[in-house]
C-alpha cells in the first residue's frame, strides 16, 4: 500500500510539472504573438553617413570640399541631382592598428557635429535603419490556392457580404459597382510599393497585369534608355542590392501588394472566374532586405525613383524611431509633386504623440499616418496611436493576401492596415485623376465612418469606408481646389545626428493571428497555470482519504 501511494504521489507531481510548463508555455505564446520587437532609437549603418551640401555650390566647390576632407570621409555614392550624398567614413581597429574598420556611432555623431561648421553642408547625419517588424507567431502557415478557395467560398456560404480579404465593414465590394470601368476610365495610378519588393511572378499579379512596366525601357539590352540612371528597370528598382531585379525575398511586401490591389477588385473570385485586369499599376521598389531592414539612404533613393517615374501614391509599410532630415526632404519632395502618401503608424501599442515612429511622424500635408483596427472596429491590442500624429485608423488583424510563390497567408499589423488605405487612394484617383495627394487625403478623411473607440486615439476618430470615399468623390465632380499649402520640411535641428525617441520599430507583423487568438491564449495560459493548482488540492485529499 505505501508504495502505491508513493507512486501516485510522484504521478501526481509529474502531472503538476507538466502542467506548469504548459502553462508557461502558453503565456510564452501569448508573449511572442503580442510583444513587438523594440530596437533602441538610433539604430545605424556602420561607417556611413548623409551629407547634404548647399545647392548653390558649383561642382568646383564640390571637389575642393572633399580634397580638403579626404582624411576624413570618402563620397560613396551620389544619392540624387539634389547635392544629397552617401559618405564612406573609416577609423583605425583598435585590434588591428594597421588596418581600418567602419566608423563608430560616436566618431560619425563627432564628424557630424565638426561639419557643422563647414560652410559647404547645409546638414549631415546618420545612415538610420528603418525596417518591419521582424518577430513571426508561432503558427506562420502558408495557404495554397485550393485552401484559400475553401475559405472564400465558406465565406459565401454563410451568407457574409463582407469583403474576403477582411471581416471589417469597409463596404470594399460595396463600392465596386460604383467604380468605373476600365472602359469608362483607362487610368491605371501606379502605387509605389516601397518594401522588401514584390513577388513578380505571382500567379494573381501576372492574370490582372498588375505589375508595373516602364515602357521607356527595352528589356534585357544593358542600356539606360530613358535615362533615368537606372539600366533595365522593367518593373522597378532593387535599391537594398543595386539591381533591375525587386523580387520580394521576404513576403512582407508581396503581401502589402494584394492588400493594395484587392481594394478595387475581387481576387477570390468562383472557381473557373479569370481575374480581372487590374484598375491600377503597382510599382517594384525594393529597400529592405530579407530580414526585413533598410537604410535612410536606400528609402530616399526609393521616394524620388517613385515620384520621377511616375507614381502617384506611395506605401510605406514601415518605419523607425530615428528623425531623418534627409528622408523628410525626400518627403516634401513628393508632396511638391502632389503625390500622396501613406506610412504605418507601428505596432509597439504607444502613442506616437509621444513616442514618435517616422516617416508617419512627418506632419507632410499628403501623407496619412495609419493606426490598425480589427474586424469589430476596435483598435488592434498591437496598433501604435497618437491623437494629433496618427490620422486614421484601417482593418489590419488577419488579412488575407498574397505570399511568394503564388501563395496566400494571413498577416496582422499596420503594415497591413496602410495599403488599404494606399489602395482606397488609388481608386479615389481613377474617379477624378487631376487630385492632388493633399485632396486625396482630405477626401479619404472626410469619408471614413467615426467610431467611438478611436476618439483620442487618432486624429479622425473614424475608420476609412471605401463606400463612403467613392460616394464622396463622384458626388463632387470633377471640380475641387487644386491648390494645397507651402510645406517646409526644416527640422529645428537638421544637423542632429539621433532623435529623442527612445523607440525604434517596424511596422510590419505582429503576427498571422487575429485578437480573438489573443484572448484565447490569454484564457489557456491562466487556465493551464491555475489547473495544477487544482490537481495538486485534488490529489492531496485523495491521498488523505486512502490513508
Amino acid at each position: 500500500m505505501f508504495w502505491k501511494i508513493m507512486l501516485k504521489f510522484k504521478y501526481s507531481i509529474g502531472m503538476i510539472r507538466l502542467c506548469f510548463i504548459m502553462g508557461f508555455l502558453f503565456v510564452s505564446i501569448r508573449m511572442s504573438y503580442a510583444a513587438p520587437v523594440v530596437t533602441p532609437s538610433g539604430d545605424f549603418i556602420p561607417g556611413e553617413m548623409l551629407l547634404k551640401l548647399k545647392d548653390n555650390l558649383t561642382p568646383g566647390q564640390i571637389i575642393s570640399f572633399y580634397a580638403r576632407l579626404n582624411a576624413k570621409l570618402k563620397l560613396k555614392k551620389v544619392l540624387t541631382k539634389r547635392n544629397l550624398h552617401k559618405i564612406e567614413v573609416s577609423e583605425v581597429d583598435t585590434q588591428s592598428p594597421n588596418k581600418k574598420r567602419p566608423a563608430s556611432k560616436k566618431t560619425l555623431e563627432d564628424l557630424v557635429q565638426d561639419l557643422r561648421g563647414e560652410d559647404e553642408v547645409e546638414y549631415a547625419e546618420l545612415n538610420y535603419v528603418f525596417g518591419i517588424d521582424p518577430q513571426l507567431s508561432s503558427t506562420n502557415e502558408i495557404l495554397t490556392q485550393t485552401q484559400v478557395d475553401s475559405y472564400t467560398q465558406g465565406l459565401s456560404m454563410g451568407g457574409s457580404a463582407s469583403y474576403d480579404q477582411s471581416l471589417a465593414p469597409v463596404g470594399v465590394e460595396a463600392s465596386w459597382s460604383m467604380e468605373k470601368t476600365l472602359q469608362e476610365n483607362a487610368h491605371r495610378p501606379i502605387v509605389a510599393v516601397i518594401d522588401t519588393g514584390i513577388d513578380l511572378a505571382h500567379a494573381a499579379l501576372l492574370q490582372t497585369e498588375s505589375i508595373w512596366a516602364n515602357g521607356r525601357e527595352i528589356p534585357g539590352n544593358g542600356i539606360d534608355d530613358d535615362n533615368n540612371g537606372f539600366i533595365d528597370d522593367v518593373n522597378g528598382w532593387n535599391f537594398f542590392a543595386n539591381s533591375n531585379n525587386p523580387q520580394d525575398d521576404e513576403n512582407h511586401g508581396t503581401h502589402v501588394a494584394g492588400i493594395i490591389l484587392g481594394v478595387g477588385q475581387d481576387l477570390f473570385p468562383s472557381q473557373g472566374q479569370v481575374l480581372e485586369k487590374s484598375k491600377i499599376q503597382l510599382m517594384a521598389l525594393k529597400f529592405l532586405d530579407s530580414t526585413g531592414r533598410g537604410s535612410t539612404s536606400d528609402a530616399i533613393e526609393a521616394i524620388y525613383y517613385a515620384v520621377d517615374n511616375g507614381a502617384q501614391i506611395i506605401n510605406n509599410s514601415w518605419g523607425g524611431g530615428s528623425s531623418s532630415q534627409a528622408l523628410h526632404d525626400a518627403l516634401k519632395y513628393a508632396y511638391d509633386q502632389h503625390v500622396f502618401i501613406a506610412s504605418a503608424a507601428g505596432n509597439s501599442a504607444v502613442n506616437n504623440d509621444v513616442t514618435p515612429i517616422y516617416p508617419g511622424n512627418y506632419p507632410v500635408p499628403s501623407s496619412v499616418s495609419i493606426a490598425a483596427t480589427n474586424d469589430s472596429d476596435v483598435l488592434a491590442s498591437f496598433s501604435n496611436y497618437g491623437a494629433t500624429s496618427v490620422s486614421l485608423a484601417s482593418p489590419g488583424v488577419s488579412i488575407l493576401s498574397f505570399a511568394k510563390g503564388s501563395s496566400y497567408k494571413f498577416m496582422s499589423g499596420t503594415s497591413m492596415a496602410t495599403p488599404f488605405v494606399a489602395g482606397l487612394a488609388a481608386m479615389v484617383l481613377r474617379e477624378n485623376e487631376n487630385l492632388t495627394g493633399y485632396q486625396l487625403k482630405n477626401i479619404l478623411l472626410a469619408s471614413a465612418t467615426p467610431v467611438n473607440g478611436l476618439g483620442g486615439k487618432v486624429s479622425s476618430g473614424a475608420r476609412i469606408s471605401a463606400l463612403n470615399a467613392i460616394s464622396y468623390v463622384r458626388n463632387m465632380g470633377q471640380g475641387g481646389d487644386s491648390n494645397q499649402p507651402m510645406y517646409s520640411a526644416q527640422s529645428s535641428d537638421s544637423m542632429s545626428s539621433s532623435s529623442n525617441s527612445s523607440f525604434s520599430t517596424g511596422c510590419g507583423r505582429v503576427g498571422t493571428h487575429s485578437d480573438d487568438f489573443d484572448r484565447k491564449m490569454r484564457f489557456y495560459g491562466v487556465f493551464a497555470l491555475i489547473f495544477p493548482l487544482v490537481m495538486n488540492r485534488f490529489l492531496r485529499s485523495r491521498l488523505s482519504l486512502r490513508q
